[in-house]
C-alpha cells in the first residue's frame, strides 16, 4: 500500500521506492490559453480561492473541483494536471 506524503510544493507518494508527483502546471497554461482569470474563476464560476491556493502549491484538490474546472475551461483532465514520476 502506498504511503502518502504531502509536501509543500508537491503532492507525492512513495510506492515501491519510487516517488511520484501531481503537478497543476498545465492548469495555469490552460487558463492563459482560454483567457480566463483567477478572478473570474472565483467570482463568476464560484471556484474557491482556497482551491486555487492549493493548486498553486500542488496540494490535494478534489475530483469535484477537477470536474468543475474541466467543464468551465472546456478541457480534458490532462489540461488541468499531470503526473510526474520521480526517480
Amino acid at each position: 500500500m502506498a504511503n502518502f506524503i504531502i509536501a509543500r510544493l508537491w503532492v507525492s507518494c512513495k510506492y515501491k521506492e519510487r516517488t511520484c508527483m501531481i503537478s497543476y502546471e498545465p492548469f495555469w497554461n490552460t487558463l492563459k490559453l482560454k483567457n480566463i482569470s483567477q478572478y473570474q474563476l472565483i467570482h463568476k464560476y464560484n471556484i474557491s480561492a482556497g482551491q486555487l491556493s492549493r493548486m498553486r502549491s500542488n496540494s490535494n484538490i478534489s475530483t469535484h473541483t477537477i470536474n468543475a474546472l474541466c467543464e468551465i475551461l472546456d478541457c480534458q483532465v490532462q489540461d488541468i494536471l499531470t503526473y510526474k514520476k520521480q526517480a
